[in-house]
């Protein structure tokens, strides 16, 4: 290929001559012998290339790839900012103008640069430490930096801070950038699982065991449609085993809306149970869903701790809002029994639309999980019954504990 030779003068007259001219948006391109062209690159964004096209005011260039060293984009400011610079005597009134026409043309490296010459002629020079904002301490002018580094700050990303906050904020970063990691692994995993590369996703989703995976994890079970690709994340997230991921499973365990993943997840919440699992569960007892009690007491029946029994009786029996379609004007309706167990409740209307009613139900998981931390006894859903027995049984273990003081 022929390439184009410049002589040093030529070059010279090129960039003189784009200097010269506002037509032509001011790139720079750097020549691998030394030249610099001014003008405007053509297919700026072209990539790969084998050439490089500029529009100077003198005409159009082509040069040859292996002759071009590196391409410098420059906005119009700094074209201007080019041309004018040499026109302000390096005195502390130049430098100050010159620093003020980079103000109001938003050059903030170069305003700083011609401030900080300013302080170099003229230490003293208070207007410039203003405006570079130092800090006046102690009698001295101090940088930012100094400023805040003497006072034992170190920076982090662009703010001062104390070196105990940096390393929060570093660790929160790292746990971010985890997280984001995983989200894009599992991500590619379950694109995989819809082609040939399935069994290779199962198998990486079956290994996965680091807590920065849970957030990952939790959010896929939240979109996945797929039940076998639903159960592989709770396998997951009971593999991680953190409070956190087991949490996540209690809450599975009675939210969900797929049975078989309920019962998963409460299964594997009951093989290592924490204190903290029976507290979210006690505090379900109260739901103002019924079958959100039921699920509840379930798990509290599964994990054996007799912390529960005395809130599990106050939900054997418990009240719930439904809301009902009008019936044909006229009409009395009553309810017999909800959830295996007699209700109370009824209501009359006309056609005025749905009615809302109070309805009071029993509630068979909570009376199987009395009947299961009892050891047996059963008083069905008289609430008083087994009040009584509970007060004789704390009675009784409080009489035990005081002979053993004894």
């Amino acid at each position: 290929m022929t390439r184009t030779t410049i002589s040093s003068a030529a070059l010279l007259t090129i960039a003189l001559t784009s200097l010269a001219t506002d037509r032509v948006r001011a790139d720079v391109v750097v020549l691998e012998n030394g030249g610099r062209i001014e003008g405007a690159l053509l297919d700026a964004k072209k990539s790969p290339r084998d050439k490089y096209i500029v529009e100077t005011a003198s005409g159009r260039l082509t040069f040859d790839k292996s002759q071009v060293k590196e391409v410098i984009g420059q906005s119009t400011s700094q074209e201007e900012y080019e041309k004018v610079r040499s026109q302000f005597p390096d005195t502390v009134e130049g430098q100050m103008a010159l620093a003020g026409w980079c103000r109001d043309h938003h050059l903030t490296a170069q305003r700083q640069k011609h401030l900080e010459r300013v302080l170099e002629i003229d230490p003293n020079f208070n207007e410039a430490h203003r405006l570079l904002r130092h800090t006046r301490d102690g009698g001295a002018w101090k940088t930012q930096r100094q400023y805040w580094e003497d006072q034992g700050y170190v920076e982090y990303l662009g703010q001062w801070m104390t070196p105990q906050e940096m390393e929060l904020k570093e660790a929160a970063r790292k746990v971010e950038l985890a997280e984001k990691e995983w989200k894009r692994r599992i991500k590619t995993w379950r694109n995989w699982l819809e082609g040939p590369r399935a069994n290779e996703a199962l198998e990486q989703i079956g290994r996965i065991d680091d807590p920065f995976a849970t957030r990952a994890l939790s959010d896929f079970l939240d979109n996945e449609k797929v039940e076998a690709y639903r159960k592989r994340y709770v396998e997951a997230l009971a593999r991680i085993g953190t409070p956190v991921a087991m949490m996540i499973l209690c809450l599975r365990s009675l939210n969900d809306p797929s049975e078989e993943i309920r019962l998963t997840a409460l299964e594997y919440v009951t093989e290592k149970p924490l204190p903290a699992f029976t507290d979210l569960f006690i505090g379900r007892l109260r739901d103002k869903e019924n079958a959100t009690i039921n699920r509840a007491a379930m798990a509290l029946g599964r994990l054996k701790d007799r912390k529960a029994i005395g809130p599990l009786i106050e939900a054997l029996v418990t009240d719930h809002i439904q809301q009902v379609a009008p019936a044909q004007p006229g009409t009395t309706a009553g309810f017999g029994s909800f959830n295996g167990g007699p209700a109370s409740g009824g209501f009359s209307f006309g056609n005025s639309g749905p009615k809302t009613i109070k309805v009071t139900l029993k509630n068979p998981e909570v009376l199987e999980a009395l009947v299961r931390l009892s050891g047996g006894l059963n008083f069905d859903f008289d609430r008083d019954a087994w009040k009584a027995w509970y007060a004789s049984r704390k009675k009784s273990l409080s009489l035990n504990a005081r002979r053993d003081e004894d």
